[in-house]
């Protein structure tokens, strides 16, 4: 059973696909922990060996305070993506948050269900430039 206190929550958990958008995630990462936010992705804390698909879960159900969404076309079709957007959903209602999913737009996508209504942070218009 998940803790749906936010005080206990405390974690940025950022959803993408391995590996299109690791590099991404590898450049936002860093400057999310360098402005005080616990950051949580894949790439960044699942060791060899690690039953992956329960530490995704768990981190996910009891820990993250939001979920950053990497969306381009590729990333949104992977079906560990379409799990964690399915969990998200259900954090929406059960933390009375409908902010919990922020979509992060890599590149232009094809809406989906589920996110197709939520307001879109598009990062590199803003930032005018590519990580590198």
């Amino acid at each position: 059973m998940s803790d749906n206190s936010t005080g206990s929550r405390n974690v940025v958990f950022i959803s993408k696909a391995t590996p299109g958008d690791d590099e991404f995630v590898l450049w936002l990462a860093p400057r999310l922990e360098a402005a005080g936010y616990a950051v949580y992705a894949d790439i960044l804390r699942l060791d060899p060996g690690m039953r992956w698909r329960q530490e995704l879960t768990t981190t996910l159900q009891s820990q993250a305070i939001k979920m950053l969404l990497c969306c381009q076309d590729s990333s949104l079709s992977r079906n560990g993506v379409q799990e964690e957007i399915g969990i998200a959903e259900d954090l929406v209602k059960e933390l009375k948050d409908p902010q919990f999913i922020i979509p992060l737009r890599i590149q232009p996508y094809k809406k989906i269900f589920g996110i197709g209504e939520l307001q879109v942070r598009r990062f590199f218009q803003e930032l005018g430039r590519r990580p590198k």
